[in-house]
């Protein structure tokens, strides 16, 4: 979310320097070359030392000078991270199947401490989802290995597809790489959702009742991603309302997909309400 400041301040000239977690450098250092990456200095002391700066701020805090902070258009919103091509080919190689599955990734669980229990949809309320032929679904999820994963395919009934090529908490470049090559995410509110907003797949978002800041209270679009859409929980702990609205919309994109052979990029949802909401969002109202 924070990165998509930076092409704007670059082109203003700035010589940016960027603070942050090493996981997200080989993703940052292929979109923006011209950036220096280095490690986050947590102590204060240590940011004193540093090499002198002009400006030193959060990366949020930078929006102020850009015209993403002060609202944006849809294109501007489009995906802006740079993928490893061979990469995103492969994963999709490798899942390629005859009659073309699509291929659908899923995340229902935060470990944060102070709010994940309430972001947090038992898996097994996925069931009416997942249960269908003609898709693949895959784990997103940081917190289970490939043996809790096949336990709970058992449990729900239907496959999902567990990568064995790296940790998904500590190999961003390849989640991001991974994301790419999916059709579609739907996840609760969580880092991977920023990362699916930041490729440009498309993404639905089971957000709880006292949602982040960034998602706003109402409506089912957001300033931040042009391709996602919110679907908002408004009994605290009760998602099965939350899942049943979902499940016909899914149905419905899942027809779209299969009669555009996979073509159809933008989240498709069905209503009159909703579909006025995406043509404003999209710039076609």
């Amino acid at each position: 979310m924070q990165a998509r400041v930076l092409p704007e301040l670059l082109a203003q000239g700035a010589d940016i320097v960027v603070e942050g977690d090493a996981r997200l450098f080989p993703l940052l250092n292929r979109t923006f070359p011209s950036v220096t990456t280095t490690p986050l200095l947590l102590e204060l002391e240590n940011w004193l030392k540093a090499d002198p700066a002009d400006y030193r701020a959060s990366m949020l805090s930078a929006w102020r000078w850009t015209s993403s902070g002060q609202g944006a258009d849809a294109e501007s919103l489009a995906a802006y991270l740079t993928l490893d091509p061979e990469s995103v080919a492969a994963f999709r190689e490798r899942w390629n199947a005859p009659g073309r599955l699509l291929q659908v990734g899923l995340s229902w669980h935060s470990g944060a401490k102070a709010v994940g229990r309430a972001k947090s949809v038992v898996p097994e309320m996925l069931a009416p989802l997942i249960q269908r032929e003609g898709i693949q679904f895959h784990s997103l999820q940081y917190d289970m290995d490939e043996a809790a994963v096949a336990e709970l395919s058992d449990r729900l009934g239907s496959l999902l597809v567990f990568d064995r090529g790296g940790d998904t908490r500590d190999d961003i470049d390849r989640l991001a790489a991974r994301i790419a090559a999916l059709d579609l995410v739907i996840s609760i509110d969580n880092t991977t959702i920023h990362i699916v907003g930041a490729v440009g797949t498309p993404c639905w978002v089971l957000l709880p009742c006292q949602s982040d800041w960034r998602w706003g209270r109402e409506g089912h679009t957001t300033h931040l991603y042009r391709d996602m859409w919110l679907d908002r929980n408004r009994t605290p702990g009760h998602w099965g309302a939350v899942v049943a609205e979902v499940v016909p919309d899914f149905d419905a994109w899942h027809r779209d997909q299969k009669a555009s052979h996979g073509r159809c990029q933008r989240p498709c949802r069905v209503g009159i309400s909703k579909a006025i909401d995406v043509a404003h969002k999209f710039g076609r109202l």
